[in-house]
């Protein structure tokens, strides 16, 4: 007899809900008698004959708690258990607490993955610089691993020079890389660095019109003199900047607001590593992602805000893809 098995850690879901949504049979639901430690409900298997272990809930949740095993029993025979999906062989820890539907360790579970298909254990260097402290690296089983905040870019460069056969990357998101950050992001496009930049590009940390961000659109400063200035911050469109350089091999943005989305944002990403495995120049991925910190009520209403609002902005695709520098 052939049987599915899913496996919930109470301890680390939080309850965001995404693995009842994507769950493509409704074999998930939320239910009242489990509460995370945030104070959301979390997710019971009601439906386990419909179950057909794709193993979707397991690589949508943020929060790696999710493990689908596949068993098989037969007479006489012990049970024969296979893990289908889980947290990535290169992650043993679980992330940092993040919060409910925070999609930055999403990331780091789709960087996992890529390293570990691409066969490059002990050869990779990650810079993790998230601003809220939702790391997506340091939980890594890396070779080599340096935290970052402000200037990850100019660090990897630093690191990819001296040690040329290594796979250098950086993870960071919009709250540094559209201000602080942008003149390192300019010089590598313009060398052409050979590092690989993933940007965790939300709507909370981003300069967007709206309620749903961290920092005001519009900043009031007052002068010596009592004159009042208004500055404003609009969405910077950092893919298709760095498509205009001729240093750069690959650029391209993705969203993680569905597992096509998943599994498109995880092609990008193995194709930017390979442009730097190929030694052709600099590679980038900007990556739209949930942050649900403000105002949304409920994560699935974040990631549903990216795909009608943010996307609208900021087109999703491949802009630059080309295997030698022209």
């Amino acid at each position: 007899m052939v049987t599915s098995e899913v496996i919930i850690d109470e301890q680390r879901c939080l309850g965001c809900g995404y693995c009842v949504q994507f769950c493509p049979r409704g074999c998930l639901e939320k239910t009242e008698d489990k509460i995370s430690r945030q104070g959301d409900t979390q997710p019971t298997l009601t439906k386990p004959e419909q179950c057909n272990t794709c193993g979707l809930c397991a690589r949508m949740c943020p929060h790696w708690a999710i493990e689908v095993n596949l068993s098989i029993e037969a007479p006489g025979k012990a049970r024969i258990r296979e893990k289908v999906a889980g947290p990535p062989r290169l992650a043993p820890t679980p992330p940092f607490a993040t919060c409910s539907g925070c999609q930055h360790p999403t990331v780091g579970r789709i960087i996992a993955e890529v390293l570990d298909e691409l066969g490059v254990d002990g050869r990779f260097i990650a810079l993790d610089a998230i601003s809220c402290g939702g790391s997506s690296a340091f939980s890594m089983d890396f070779a080599d691993v340096l935290g970052v905040y402000d200037r990850p870019i100019d660090i990897a460069i630093a690191m990819k020079r001296a040690h040329p056969d290594k796979i250098v990357f950086a993870v960071q998101n919009s709250a540094k890389f559209d201000t602080i950050g942008i003149d390192s992001f300019i010089g590598a496009l313009n060398c052409g660095e050979k590092v690989t930049i993933i940007n965790c590009n939300d709507p909370v940390y981003g300069p967007w019109p709206n309620r749903w961000q961290a920092k005001p659109l519009v900043t009031l400063i007052i002068t010596p003199e009592g004159r009042e200035l208004v500055t404003e911050r609009f969405p910077v469109h950092t893919a298709e900047l760095a498509a205009t350089y001729r240093g750069v091999a690959y650029s391209a943005r993705s969203a993680i607001t569905s597992p096509d989305g998943y599994e498109q944002t995880k092609s990008y990403i193995r194709t930017a590593f390979q442009k730097q495995m190929d030694n052709i120049g600099f590679s980038f991925v900007d990556v739209l992602c949930g942050c649900s910190a403000l105002s949304y009520e409920a994560p699935m209403n974040c990631l549903k805000w990216i795909h009608e609002e943010m996307v609208t902005e900021l087109p999703l695709g491949e802009f630059k893809n080309v295997d030698r520098l022209e």
